[in-house]
């Protein structure tokens, strides 16, 4: 499993407008990579709206809050499913153009 949340970082880090939210625990220092937290407001994406947008590819993700989504992962994923949410990633931030901070709408 840590191969493929390995793999899928070093993909998901390429993806343009994307930004990968990696907090270390409180109590060691690590981090839970098990736990993607996904921003794409760069693109003037939501968490809510990426949440819509992985739905339609049935990609069901944990909690969204403001520009943050959140996938879990566990023993039972694969690596056809971090492929699938790389994809999926890929296809949102391809259809959208990255926003500079000049602009207001």
């Amino acid at each position: 499993m840590a191969g493929n949340l390995d793999e899928f970082y070093r993909k998901a880090e390429n993806i343009p407008g994307l930004r990968l939210l990696r907090e270390c625990s409180e109590k060691d220092g690590s981090m839970d990579q098990t736990k993607i937290d996904l921003d794409m407001s760069a693109l003037g994406i939501s968490g809510a709206r990426l949440e819509e947008a992985l739905m339609e590819r049935n990609i069901f993700c944990e909690l969204t809050t403001g520009n943050i989504l959140m996938c879990m992962t566990g023993i039972g994923n694969t690596k056809a499913d971090y492929d699938k949410l790389l994809e999926a990633l890929q296809e949102i931030a391809a259809q959208e153009e990255p926003r500079s901070s000049d602009d207001t709408g």
